[in-house]
Parts: structure tokens; C-alpha cells; sequence
């Protein structure tokens, strides 16, 4: 079995020893060689390319995929293997965007060419979106000024910003419904999904 592997910046996956380590490839270590399954990692540095190679057949399956409608077309995803709801971000004192109803007017800082991008055009479209490089530019963003919230992954949860937030910079304003923080398994042209006992 081929396993795509998104292998860029934002990325919980590392590289240790010639061993890939990270949630989605501890779920493979774990359950592949349980099914008599060995799998063979091939990296990718784009998000583009990955989901173009489960599209084409070249790779079987990815971990750690949250499903854009647009990814759906020609990939399938299992149930989620980890999931929980992404936090509000706001500079302190905000107190506009308590519900996800009034992001409909905000300036949302995101991760440019990530899933979260696709997901937030789709459920949002009269939402601004600034494209920023990384997580840590889109909380300078809202830091800034120049966007009005962030919605962070709690999962994938950064120093940077529990310091912000520690310090008064930044504030949580509660946790987001759009499902930005699911991850499952995502399964290429032809490739069967695992079925766990």
C-alpha cells in the first residue's frame, strides 16, 4: 500500500531517524501491519499534488485529510479518527464574534491552499479571506489588525498562540461548528478502506 503523506508546513508530521512519526502515521503503524498490510510513505509538498495523486490511483490512501467539498469528487473519506472543534481567535476585547453567524461579516485569516480555505468559502462566501503563509501569520494577522478572527485547530494546538493568549494579546471567544478540525483517512481511485475489528 502507497500512503500519500502531506509533508509541508502546517504539518504534525516530522521526520526522526528515517522514521515518520505523527498521529496519522502512528494510525498507520498501528493498524496496517495488524491487517498484514506494509505500506511504503511517499511525500508531498503540496496539498495540489497529494490530492492529485489519490485522484490519479498513484497513492492508496493519506492520513490526517479533512474533506473539502472539492476534494470530494473523486476521493473518498473514512469516518473521522480524530476530531474536535476549532476555537475562535480574536484580539482581546473583541467581543463581535461570539457565534460562527457573525463570521458571515469577518475577516478570517487562513492558511493559504489548506482545507480550512475551501471549507470557509463554502460555508461563508460573503466571509474576507486573508491568505497567510502559516498558522503563526494568521495570528499575527488578527494580532495586526488586519484580520478579525483565526480559527485555530485546538488538535494541533501552538506555543505561540497560548502564549499570546496567556500574555492578553489574543482571547478565545468560543469554539467554531464548521468542521475544520476532523481528521480521517482519505482513500484514492481504487483503493478499499481499512475495516477494523
Amino acid at each position: 500500500m502507497r500512503s500519500a503523506i502531506l509533508f509541508s508546513k502546517p504539518c504534525s508530521l516530522s521526520l526522526e531517524n528515517g522514521r515518520l512519526l505523527g498521529v496519522g502515521a502512528d494510525f498507520l503503524n498501528q493498524i496496517l501491519p495488524s491487517m498484514g498490510i506494509s505500506w511504503q510513505p511517499v511525500l508531498f509538498d503540496s496539498r495540489h499534488d497529494l490530492l492529485d495523486a489519490l485522484c490519479k490511483g498513484t497513492v492508496d490512501i493519506a492520513p490526517e485529510m479533512i474533506s473539502p467539498p472539492e476534494a470530494m469528487r473523486c476521493i473518498d473519506f473514512g469516518a473521522p479518527y480524530l476530531a474536535s472543534s476549532p476555537v475562535r481567535v480574536v484580539r482581546t476585547g473583541d467581543s463581535r464574534f461570539v457565534d460562527d453567524t457573525a463570521l458571515a461579516a469577518a475577516r478570517i485569516a487562513v492558511v493559504a491552499g489548506s482545507p480550512a480555505e475551501e471549507i470557509i468559502v463554502a460555508a461563508l462566501p460573503q466571509a474576507t479571506l486573508l491568505p497567510v503563509p502559516d498558522d503563526p501569520g494568521a495570528l499575527d494577522a488578527v494580532l495586526q489588525g488586519h484580520a478579525d478572527v483565526y480559527l485555530a485547530n485546538p488538535l494541533l494546538a501552538e506555543r505561540e498562540l497560548d502564549r499570546l493568549v496567556a500574555i492578553g494579546r489574543l482571547q478565545y471567544s468560543g469554539r467554531s461548528t464548521l468542521p475544520l478540525a476532523r481528521y480521517s483517512f482519505a482513500y484514492g481511485s481504487g483503493a478499499k478502506p481499512l475495516e477494523v475489528a
